[in-house]
């Protein structure tokens, strides 16, 4: 089976970016999510597509339950979505998950199952290697 390091990509952008370059960054990959970190190489917050989502509509959507009522209001979307790209990237990210380089698949599949992000940053000595998604992982251990 690959080796945990063999499955992961590189994905990061420093902790002063903004989100807009967060975004820009995730857009660039084919990674599930892009780690946040500091000069020290680490990782402080992890971005993906539901903190993009976070970042792009109001707060207040993650509490409802049933939206159909609502009507889409472009003008106001268009002009969150500005806001939000100034916005420091550590006010939209999500806390860091990580999992060590040399750490065993069965470490790696529990981290998975108890959080809610599509990857986890792999670090080394407690800094940034890079990062591994969900369906990578996966896809490794059933083909093996």
């Amino acid at each position: 089976m690959a080796v945990l390091r063999d499955l992961t990509v590189d994905a990061a952008v420093p902790d002063t970016a903004t989100f807009g370059e967060a975004v820009e960054a995730l857009t660039r990959t084919d990674a599930a999510v892009v780690a946040i970190v500091d000069a020290d190489r680490r990782v402080v917050g992890l971005l993906d597509e539901r903190q993009l989502l976070r970042g792009l509509f109001p707060a207040y959507l993650g509490e409802l339950k049933h939206t159909a009522f609502a009507d889409d209001d472009v003008e106001s979307i268009r002009e969150r979505r500005v806001r939000a790209a100034a916005q420091p990237i550590r006010e939209l990210m999500a806390e860091p998950v990580t999992v060590e380089a040399d750490a065993s698949l069965t470490h790696v599949a529990e981290r998975f199952m108890h959080c809610a992000l599509e990857g986890l940053a792999v670090v080394e000595g407690g800094r940034y290697k890079g990062v591994i998604d969900l369906d990578v992982f996966v896809r490794a251990i059933r083909d093996e």
